[in-house]
């Protein structure tokens, strides 16, 4: 895994002109059947893959375009998922600040780490009291990345089971709660899901995983380092929800505030790469829109449900692009809603 520690649909568009997209450029919608994932997570695209896939496979095509990042990668669920022949995206990249999670996804891309890791969790029983060791060790990890003490904290593949123990055996994934029920009725499909692991290592077989910031690897893509080429370079940022446009008002366990945003939003504001930021709808992004109209748009994608809520509640979920999309690419986001 690399790092800085590690080596190895449519909004009102009136006024704007849009460019003269590639007639041959038709979007695809979604027809690969299951959507892959590994863990569940808060804040997670599943619900949102039918529309970001076929956008970002689209805008690769439209933009000539070779290098997909997931800056805030979570779940993975975007790359899993994204042109699996890899006939647009020939390099892959997922980041993620919290190091277990990036952990996770590194061991994944090795055959061998891959299979230790099966083994590790098919010996660990699914308990609470296994369940709250995961929790210290990946909390203790927390706080070793954060001073930099990479080499006092956990190896590759312990803190990726630490990871996977807390995400599948949590209440709705928030890793902090034991979930009973799910260990009564999910236990032997827990250990079935762990035995299938290896088969996600063709996915992720090439793919570099950083555990950076994505504010820092941004600055990396937009000034050139290790050989990254903005114009060619699409990067999708699920950045920490705008606590002000919130329902419920939980906080990851990296949370930004309202200066963080600020400092995000002129950081991407000129950017030459592709950007795509998910999230709610905030007046913090809507300063993009109305300043620079003709580089920015926000589009709706679909009302979500709140995972981290034990009732009903629902929110939208929008993206902020600094890229035009075609009449067919909206018709395509508003028909999976």
């Amino acid at each position: 895994m690399s790092n800085s520690m590690f080596l190895g649909g449519q909004e009102d568009l009136e006024g704007q002109q849009a460019p003269p997209f590639n007639p041959n450029n038709k979007p695809t919608p979604w027809d690969r059947g299951v959507i892959l994932s590994i863990i569940s997570y808060m804040g997670g695209k599943h619900a949102l893959v039918k529309q970001l896939v076929p956008l970002i496979e689209w805008a690769g095509r439209e933009y000539g375009l070779d290098t997909f990042i997931t800056a805030t990668g979570g779940a993975c669920r975007i790359l899993l998922n994204l042109d699996p022949d890899r006939l647009i995206f020939t390099r892959r990249i997922y980041s993620d600040v919290d190091y277990s999670l990036a952990s996770l996804f590194h061991v994944l891309t090795d055959e061998s780490m891959t299979r230790e890791l099966i083994l590790r969790l098919t010996y660990l029983d699914y308990t609470e009291y296994v369940f709250k060791a995961a929790q210290r060790a990946r909390l203790a990890d927390d706080r070793l990345a954060k001073l930099g003490k990479f080499e006092e904290a956990s190896d590759y593949v312990t803190a990726a089971a630490n990871m996977y123990i807390l995400a599948k055996m949590s209440y709705a994934a928030n890793l902090k709660s034991f979930n009973w029920l799910t260990a009564v009725k999910k236990r032997d499909k827990y250990y079935q899901d762990v035995l299938k692991l290896h088969q996600f290592n063709s996915i992720l077989s090439g793919v570099k995983v950083f555990r950076m910031d994505c504010r820092k690897l941004i600055r990396e893509v937009e000034s050139r380092q290790h050989g990254y080429d903005p114009k060619r370079t699409i990067i999708f940022c699920d950045v920490p929800y705008d606590t002000d446009e919130c329902l419920i008002k939980k906080h990851y366990d990296y949370s930004w505030d309202k200066r963080d945003h600020i400092k995000f939003r002129e950081l991407i504001k000129d950017c030459e790469a592709y950007l795509i930021i998910c999230g709610y709808r905030s007046e913090l992004y809507d300063v993009l829109v109305e300043k620079y109209p003709e580089r920015w748009q926000r589009v709706f994608l679909k009302s979500k449900h709140v995972s981290s809520s034990a009732s009903g509640y629902h929110q939208d979920e929008y993206i902020y692009i600094n890229f035009k999309l075609s009449p067919e690419m909206h018709a395509l986001i508003e028909s999976e809603r």
